[in-house]
């Protein structure tokens, strides 16, 4: 619906335009220390907050789906976030995002199989 919003505000003339997705880090903090990323790593940061707890978490989702409807999750690693699958559960089902996509090293991946059905898309980085 945005697309089409926005299709027909440059039509006429409009400025202002609907965001099409939004991005929330999850957490600042990463398992890896990887040379080409400056803002998070398991060395660097340390005294930076982990992440929401998830009702804080669920309220923030509720507030970005009144104005997106695709929603992409990185951090830091989001893996690290203990209650990930809940989130993503309380997005996809009650929140009904349309799109959802993880940005991850994969690193933890082996160990949370349950959210792959919840993503629409899984971008390894």
């Amino acid at each position: 619906m945005s697309y089409l919003l926005n299709l027909l505000q440059l039509t006429f003339g409009g400025r202002t335009l609907r965001p099409l997705m939004a991005i929330y880090y999850l957490t600042q903090h990463c398992n890896l220390n990887c040379a080409y990323c400056e803002d998070f790593g398991a060395r660097r940061n340390p005294q930076l907050p982990g992440h929401l707890p998830l009702e804080q978490a669920k309220t923030l989702l509720q507030h970005i789906r009144g104005g997106v409807d695709s929603l992409w999750l990185t951090g830091g690693e989001p893996l690290l976030v203990p209650h990930l699958p809940e989130l993503l559960t309380f997005a996809r089902r009650e929140l009904r995002y349309r799109s959802l996509s993880l940005i991850t090293n994969a690193s933890l991946l082996p160990q949370r199989p349950e959210i792959y059905p919840l993503l629409n898309r899984l971008i390894i980085s």
